[in-house]
């Protein structure tokens, strides 16, 4: 009897399993304004406002890769991230519904990008940026 209750258990765990809707993924509990930003090369600022209002700052690229701690201003508040402060760009979290993103001037010659990573429990986007070079 024991045989047959593991076979059946076995076959129900099979088809419980569905993978339209993988195991620590969820909607989109975020629902920004926009995804993609684009700033000219005098620098400005730039606003992206969401629906959801449970989400936290998680990580920054610039031009592809990771900026590491050491290289930008991190500021919390009641252990959260609200703001990334890099040597060309700051991106604040002004409430629960509101992100701006500060850009300086770029006098590199160069395009430059950025990219902020923003996570809600098992939910994870991201906004670029892009800059136009002078």
């Amino acid at each position: 009897m024991r045989k047959y209750l593991i076979i059946l258990a076995s076959v129900l765990f099979m088809f419980s399993c569905d993978e339209s809707s993988p195991i620590g993924l969820q909607d989109d509990t975020i629902k920004l304004s926009t995804k993609e930003l684009s700033i000219g090369a005098e620098g400005g600022t730039a606003v992206v406002t969401s629906e959801g209002k449970h989400w936290a700052l998680d990580w920054v690229y610039t031009n592809g890769a990771p900026i590491s701690t050491e290289d930008m201003v991190i500021t919390t508040q009641n252990y959260e991230t609200i703001k990334f402060e890099g040597e060309w760009f700051t991106i604040f979290k002004e409430n629960s519904q509101k992100l701006v993103f500060t850009i300086s001037p770029n006098k590199t010659g160069q395009q430059r990008g950025l990219s902020v990573g923003l996570m809600d429990a098992n939910y994870g986007t991201y906004i670029s940026l892009t800059q136009s070079a002078e």
